[in-house]
């Protein structure tokens, strides 16, 4: 079993290094850190994708948007076979992109800075389950790509 600190590295270097690394069309250092069978509660992909192939797919969407990605770790806790990670996250809204939760964006070439808490269980080295949240939203209306509709 990975020591803490090994946990909260392998939370880290997917991140900061090997999902941005994704975005930019380079998918396959993701297999390092997931198993291909891994579970997301984010509710974000379609009911036709799981596992690590779902996760690829959001990676390459993503980097429909923009290919300056750049993910920073702010704090990690780790407890067990959990780690906690929040992260900020910064990207050039270049291209166009589609999200099951924005719909589809048109480029704005604005500064979208998103903030985030993914929580992981990590099995053999590798993350089993993700849990995630990330303002997604507030940063896109915050940034003018989006307006929200009184309900």
């Amino acid at each position: 079993m990975p020591t803490t600190s090994e946990r909260k590295s392998i939370a880290k270097e997917l991140l900061e290094d090997a999902y941005p690394e994704a975005t930019r069309g380079n998918v396959e250092p993701l297999q390092k850190y997931f198993h291909e069978d891994y579970i997301s509660h984010t509710g974000r992909h379609s009911h036709h994708e799981h596992g690590l192939d779902a996760l690829k797919h959001e990676a390459q969407e993503w980097g429909k948007l923009g290919s300056d990605l750049v993910i920073k770790v702010t704090h990690e806790l780790a407890e067990g076979n959990m780690v906690m990670a929040m992260w900020t996250a910064e990207i050039t809204a270049t291209g166009e992109h589609h999200n099951k939760r924005t719909g589809a964006l048109q480029p704005h070439n604005k500064q979208l800075k998103v903030g985030g808490v993914c929580v992981y269980k990590i099995t053999n080295g590798k993350i089993a389950e993700e849990w995630r949240y990330e303002n997604i939203v507030e940063s896109m209306v915050d940034a003018g790509m989006m307006t929200l509709s009184p309900a």
